[in-house]
């Protein structure tokens, strides 16, 4: 009887394991096509996969793991939301969620990237003096900070830094229709910096705490 005990319990465990293997093997499929649909800006299929890693995160919330999934699965998880923000153009928001967190050159790139665009904007309506100051100040700030957390590889935040530190290439590149090096983004998923992502209390894909909500469908901005 002990021994039929014994291998009940070793069977259910070995079932448990299985499929924690299987959703966590399912998670990385989804969020791998994520990062090439972002690679692509192909923002229709980045918004389902992101939508399935959504799903996947709000699960953990439901079985009462999110305090360990946090920690080690979705440390990463505002990145993987601001990539697709920054996809669909959504500045306000890029700025909002990211302006505290330029520790991580990640977030510090994605940032300077779009203060980049909101300049072009300003500059395109007239309002070059802000968008001069924009570059010169913000973005450089955010790409000063990408390249000093950075790795030593990271030459496209070095070019970015040199480009909106110096107000006669600034004001080139925004007069350009697309200036070289600025359009390169973070990918999902490559180059984790040293030490890991920010794992952080609230819900990095905007919904409440208890994971209840449904995915948000996505806010195009210009």
């Amino acid at each position: 009887m002990k021994r039929i005990r014994t291998r009940l319990i070793l069977l259910a465990i070995a079932f448990v394991a299985a499929l924690i293997v299987y959703a966590l093997s399912d998670f990385y499929g989804h969020l791998n096509k994520f990062s090439f649909y972002i690679k692509n800006e192909e923002q229709v299929f980045a918004r389902r996969e992101l939508d399935e890693v959504i799903r996947f995160y709000r699960l953990t919330d439901r079985i009462k793991l999110r305090f360990l999934a946090d920690r080690l699965i979705f440390s990463d998880a505002f990145l993987w939301q601001a990539a697709y923000d920054c996809l669909i153009k959504d500045n306000e928001k890029i700025v909002s969620d990211l302006q505290s967190k330029t520790e991580d050159p990640r977030a510090a790139h994605l940032l300077g990237i779009t203060r980049f665009r909101k300049a072009k904007a300003l500059y395109e309506a007239g309002e070059r003096r802000e968008a001069l100051r924009m570059l010169l100040q913000d973005a450089s700030r955010d790409f000063e900070m990408a390249v000093r957390n950075g790795s030593d590889s990271n030459f496209d935040d070095r070019f970015n830094y040199d480009l909106t530190s110096d107000s006669a290439a600034a004001l080139k590149a925004l007069r350009l229709p697309k200036p070289k090096h600025m359009i390169p983004m973070w990918r999902p998923g490559l180059n984790p910096p040293p030490g890991g992502g920010l794992p952080g209390k609230n819900d990095p894909f905007g919904g409440e705490k208890d994971g209840n909500l449904p995915p948000g469908s996505p806010r195009k901005k210009g």
